[in-house]
């Protein structure tokens, strides 16, 4: 997210594409609308440059100091909204792109600094007010160079099946600061089943052994079957 095939530089919003380009448009098919907040919870200009990317200044800034005194009149964080959409929907009126996690690279997280994220469902809304959110959590960064984290939805109890969301929002740890540099979106596949055959040997406590076969299916649909074998 660097300049993502556009022009460095602050504007009220910007838009990457990430995956395939299915209709030849120069984009590919997944569009990433990033806005953001200042302090104050009002909106400010995301700032992209060839450093990575971030609010304002372009960082993700959080200058209140660690709450080791008890309560104190400081800003809070920025805020950095992504949400996620197809650009070549099977249903026009619907174009959300459901995620199942996004992979996050960011820079310059020391190791006593987070990141802190949320995933929320927006029901066809680009207004925060109007979204559901369906988890938050924070990564811990690693060093001052590059931190990678996954976010995710969970999984659903009674499916098992992962929780699906199409937008995240980024914000720092008190006195906390860090550029968003990649974000890699990984989403339920829609593709053929997949069929795969294992070959094995059997061998018991005095030697001998057997072989045999069994095949594995990973349905698009998600559910795994296997062959009594």
């Amino acid at each position: 997210l660097t300049t993502g095939g556009i022009k460095s530089g602050i504007g009220d919003y910007y838009d990457f594409y990430t995956g395939d380009d299915n209709d030849s448009d120069g984009f590919g098919d997944v569009k990433i609308h990033i806005t953001g907040l200042d302090f104050s919870g009002n909106p400010d200009e995301v700032n992209s440059s060839n450093i990575g990317l971030g609010i304002h200044n372009n960082w993700i800034d959080n200058p209140k100091p660690p709450q080791e005194d008890g309560p104190q009149d400081n800003p809070d964080s920025e805020t950095m909204y992504m949400t996620f959409s197809d650009t070549t929907p099977v249903d026009p009126s619907d174009p959300s792109y459901s995620l199942t996690a996004a992979k996050i690279t960011v820079g310059s997280l020391n190791f006593s600094e987070d990141a802190v994220w949320t995933v929320y469902n927006t029901n066809g809304s680009q207004d925060p007010a109007d979204w559901t959110e369906i988890k938050s959590d924070s990564a811990h960064g690693t060093a001052k160079f590059n931190t990678t984290f996954t976010v995710d939805g969970g999984t659903d109890p009674l499916t098992g099946q992962p929780i699906e969301f199409d937008a995240i929002m980024l914000q720092a740890g008190d006195g906390d600061d860090y550029r968003v540099l990649n974000i890699t979106t990984y989403s339920r596949s829609l593709g053929d089943d997949i069929d795969l055959t294992y070959d094995l040997q059997i061998t018991d406590g005095d030697g001998d052994t057997a072989t045999s076969s069994f095949d594995v299916t990973f349905d698009a649909d998600g559910n795994i079957t296997g062959t009594s074998a």
